[in-house]
């Protein structure tokens, strides 16, 4: 009996333990991040609307994000937001935010985007998830597509 306590020991630990490791990828499972409008606003910034996905029954907290977006194969720019954005389950939210362009060659790209009235994008999205109290899990997002794109 002795001879068994010290391993039965240790197994109990390791199960203990062993599910104190991140499962994020089984809360985001599902999730999904689109680009749903490109857009010039009055006073010349370009916003980007954004929208996220939520077919689970659990509703998410997103407390901050980074997107980094791609027109017609151009990196164009980031959005970047502190903004918290609640995700009922099975629901989804849209969030606007103004685009950071990247250089010269991303506003040609953005400015040829809005002429046409679409483009094709890619988006790499990091977000930030609250999972209990402060305690937040970060995770990744990417999602490629056509996007319709015109003047406010």
């Amino acid at each position: 009996m002795k001879k068994l306590f010290a391993p039965l020991l240790f197994i109990l630990a390791a199960l203990v333990l062993g599910g104190c490791g991140s499962n994020t990828a089984v809360m985001t499972a599902g999730l999904r991040a689109d680009l749903v409008r490109l857009q010039r606003a009055s006073n010349g910034d370009v916003q980007v609307t954004w929208r996220v996905q939520n077919p689970n029954v659990v509703g998410y907290v997103l407390t901050r994000s980074i997107i980094k977006l791609t027109l017609d194969g151009v990196p164009v720019g980031t959005l970047a937001s502190q903004e918290r954005i609640g995700i009922p389950s099975m629901n989804q939210a849209e969030r606007t935010a103004v685009l950071t362009i990247a250089n010269p060659a991303a506003g040609a790209a953005i400015e040829q985007a809005l002429a046409r009235g679409s483009a094709s994008y890619a988006m790499h999205a990091t977000i930030w998830m609250l999972v209990v109290d402060q305690e937040f899990e970060k995770f990744t997002l990417t999602a490629t597509g056509t996007v319709p794109a015109g003047a406010e």
